[in-house]
């Protein structure tokens, strides 16, 4: 009994990454460490503003975990950041390496695109996860991502998780 008492019970702190993957783990992969993406050039930054809604946007739904990955082309995630819905169901606008503008300003010859796609989960217990895969980003430029959360019918056993794949302009 004094040994039991006599411990002292030590607490590590985690990191966003160890957090954001604890939080959701169980819906979608795991993530490796944070790091921006790894592509040609990412010297830009654009930005991103998630607002969630839930009863068809007819209330700001708060206290959603959101997190942003980068999908790599071998399919590994890459945690870009993470936040939580306030009481109006926003979040903060988060800052993420963006290719440079000026790729933006002329047409492409070489099929590159003047964004980088990221993805937005969104979690809150009781709720669907929902996942939007490939969000464009764009340099000096807020993009502002609306979410409607779903509620979890009762008793539900089926897959908890809707995926929208974002669809791009094909003469971007």
């Amino acid at each position: 009994e004094e040994l039991i008492l006599g411990q002292k019970m030590s607490k590590t702190e985690e990191t966003p990454t160890e957090i954001a993957n604890e939080i959701v783990d169980e819906v979608v992969a795991p993530v490796t460490q944070a790091m921006p993406p790894e592509v040609e050039d990412m010297s830009g930054t654009g930005y991103l503003k998630v607002i969630t809604r839930s009863g068809e946007n007819a209330f700001p739904e708060p206290d959603v975990f959101v997190r942003i990955t980068y999908a790599e082309q071998n399919g590994d995630l890459n945690f870009i950041s993470s936040g939580t819905t306030n009481q109006n169901g926003e979040t903060e606008i988060f800052s993420l390496p963006a290719k440079p503008e000026f790729l933006s300003l002329s047409p492409s010859t070489d099929n590159s695109k003047p964004f980088v796609r990221y993805n937005i989960e969104s979690y809150k217990d009781g709720y669907f996860t929902i996942i939007n895969k490939n969000v464009p980003i764009f340099d000096k430029q807020t993009a502002i991502q609306n979410i409607e959360m779903i509620p979890l019918p009762l008793n539900f056993s089926g897959d908890k998780t809707i995926t929208y794949e974002e669809n791009e302009n094909p003469s971007l």
